[in-house]
């Protein structure tokens, strides 16, 4: 069964983004990456999954260390939500 509900995503414990099933979480929330490359090469997006489930895409896999991957890491510009996200943000 298709999901056609859009997904919530809260960033930084703030208000609530829908986001349509099959968006990125930066065609959601652009703000996150305003100056980044949204092509998975630039790691300006990087952002922490606190809660929620995600097929994370195609991107350069030196752009993400080992250690930031353990640590909840992900690209939010190649990153499809599958789930309800929460998430942490530094931009």
């Amino acid at each position: 069964m298709n999901q056609t509900k859009p997904y919530k995503i809260v960033i930084n414990q703030g208000e609530p983004i829908e986001c349509v099933p099959g968006q990125t979480i930066v065609q959601a929330a652009p703000h996150i990456a305003l100056k980044g490359c949204k092509e998975g090469g630039c790691g300006r997006c990087k952002v922490i999954i606190v809660k929620g489930q995600i097929n994370r895409g195609d991107f350069n896999t030196g752009i993400l260390s080992e250690d930031h991957k353990a640590q909840g890491y992900i690209l939010s510009c190649q990153t499809v939500p599958l789930s309800d996200l929460e998430i942490h943000s530094q931009n």
